[in-house]
């Protein structure tokens, strides 16, 4: 990794949870599918309970993000949110590199970060499979497949 990767963040998966919490609750989580600001803390550390009787769904800092679904460690989340806003230019070879993952992973990632960073939010628009404006992704559909699809069809223009 380089140098201005020294941060906890990008080693502690605890930090990394505080960070993204952080900013994407400054007041305290959210309900994502109920917008309720009440909420009770599970045994597991960063999942959450809405306190609203009528939806009472489990969420973390992932669930209606980019970074939903996703298997991957909110310390490597960190790490390529960082090299998307420190660099004008990153590739899903040099996330790769720095994650010291496979490429199918840093693809997934690249992809999914470059989204966020064109919309300047982690949240998905409106519906949860949502991903790009005017496109939903096909049910059952895998997130890399579903990604580079959009940005063949916005390239094609």
């Amino acid at each position: 990794m380089t140098k201005s990767l020294s941060g906890s963040i990008f080693h502690d998966e605890t930090a990394a949870r505080d960070w993204f919490e952080a900013l994407r609750w400054p007041d305290g989580p959210v309900c994502p599918q109920c917008k309720w600001t009440k909420y009770y803390s599970m045994k597991k550390t960063g999942v959450y309970r809405c306190a609203d009787m009528t939806c009472m769904r489990d969420f973390t800092v992932k669930t209606g993000t980019v970074m939903a679904r996703s298997q991957v460690k909110l310390t490597q989340w960190a790490t390529a949110f960082h090299l998307a806003g420190s660099k004008s230019a990153f590739s899903a070879r040099q996330l790769q590199r720095e994650l010291g993952c496979h490429y199918n992973t840093a693809h997934s990632l690249f992809y999914r970060v470059r989204e966020a960073m064109l919309r300047g939010s982690f949240e998905v628009p409106t519906g949860s499979d949502e991903f790009a404006p005017g496109y939903t992704i096909p049910h059952g559909a895998r997130w890399p497949v579903a990604v580079s699809t959009v940005f063949a069809e916005q390239q094609s223009f």
